[in-house]
Parts: C-alpha cells; sequence; structure tokens
C-alpha cells in the first residue's frame, strides 16, 4: 500500500517533461497525429483516476475545485464513479483508456437505468464517433425509465436557468417536458430558416450566420 500511486507520480514527472520539450511546429501532421492520439490515450487513462477516486471524495464541488472544473461536471464525474463500482465493463473500458470520460458518463447514465447495458454501449463507443453512444444511451435510459413513472420524473425535473456571458449576451437553458419543449423547438428551428431564407435572398451573410438551426446537444 506504500508503494499506491508512486507509479502515477512518476508518470506525471515524464509527462511533464515531454510537454516541456514539445514543439508541435516542428512535427510532421503524420508524427502529431501519433502524439495526438497518445495524448488523447493519456487522458483517458487519467479520467479513470480521476472518476474511481471522486467516491471517496465529500462532495461534488471538492472535485470541481481539484479537477478545475464546473460542479455540474464534477456531478457527472461522481455519478461515472459510482456506477464503475458495480459496472466491470465500464470500469474496465475506462481503465483501459477504451473510451473517454465523457463517453463513460453517457453510459453510466444507461447503465444505472438499464444493468448490464454497460456492455454493449462500451463497443459502440469504442467504435462510433461520440454521438452514436450518447444517443444509443439516452435512448436505452428513457426506455427502461418508461416503465418508472417517467412522467411524474420528467415534471418534477423541469427547471430554467440564464446568464450573460463575457459579451453581455444572454444564454437561456430550459428543460421542459417533450411535450412542452417539442413545439417550442420546433418554431424556433422554422423561424431561423425563414430568417436564414431572407438573407440569403438579401445577401446579408451576418443573418445567415446568426440564425442557424438549434443543433442537438
Amino acid at each position: 500500500m506504500m508503494g499506491m500511486g508512486a507509479g502515477i507520480l512518476a508518470a506525471i514527472a515524464e509527462l511533464e517533461k515531454e510537454n516541456a520539450n514539445l514543439q508541435p511546429e516542428l512535427l510532421t501532421a503524420e508524427r502529431a497525429r501519433e502524439l495526438m492520439t497518445a495524448y488523447a490515450r493519456a487522458g483517458k487513462l487519467v479520467s479513470f483516476g480521476i472518476a474511481a477516486l471522486s467516491r471517496k471524495l465529500d462532495d461534488s464541488s471538492e472535485l470541481a475545485r481539484l479537477t478545475g472544473s464546473s460542479v455540474g461536471r464534477a456531478k457527472n464525474v461522481v455519478t461515472t464513479g459510482a456506477v464503475m463500482a458495480s459496472s466491470e465493463e465500464l470500469s474496465s473500458a475506462l481503465m483501459r483508456g477504451d473510451i473517454s470520460l465523457d463517453q463513460a458518463h453517457e453510459i453510466a447514465t444507461a447503465e444505472e437505468s438499464a444493468p448490464g447495458a454497460a456492455k454493449e454501449l462500451v463497443a459502440v463507443a469504442q467504435e462510433q464517433p461520440f454521438h452514436v453512444p450518447r444517443d444509443k444511451a439516452r435512448k436505452t435510459k428513457l426506455e427502461a425509465e418508461q416503465r418508472r413513472d417517467l412522467g411524474m420524473r420528467q415534471h418534477q425535473a423541469r427547471r430554467a436557468r440564464n446568464h450573460s456571458d463575457a459579451l453581455g449576451m444572454v444564454h437561456i437553458h430550459m428543460e421542459l417536458e417533450p411535450h412542452l419543449g417539442a413545439p417550442i423547438v420546433a418554431r424556433a428551428e422554422a423561424e431561423a430558416q425563414r430568417l436564414i431564407r431572407k438573407a440569403r435572398d438579401e445577401g446579408t451573410k451576418e443573418l445567415s450566420s446568426a440564425t442557424s438551426p438549434m443543433p442537438t446537444p
């Protein structure tokens, strides 16, 4: 037990040296891709430790402080770590660096609602772009919760918040039940398309770029 963690400290020291010597402008595109792949896998491996150790912290705010992330993201990590404790498939995949922490969180939410779902989702995450396993995980979760008073839970989960960014722009985030949110999104996208067509007809590039359809989160 005395030596536990010594390896990661040594690895960090080596990584610090590699960072100090990294000169992207001197690399060929091929070599840059090789190193990017290595750095990405290193990030995934580190994510395993962060998620696993989050189970020992007092709360998500402490994790947010230690990792320099938002409390919301820290809560996702805590959730992922908790599910990893009971899902060998999910834990092993992150431990090997096969999936990212974001992928692990999406899989964890599905595993919570549908135990055993992680095995298939991990396989999908290794082969497909992020949005594919994410959408499949959300579908799995939704189907599993249809039998668990989903409507009531959605109603209780409604919320709205807003904030201003550095430019003074107002950001509005709302979480609504599907029968309330879907019509709003449809109307907003229809209006965006109308403005885009108008901008194109009038040759107003600025308006066209500012009114693109709302992306799927």
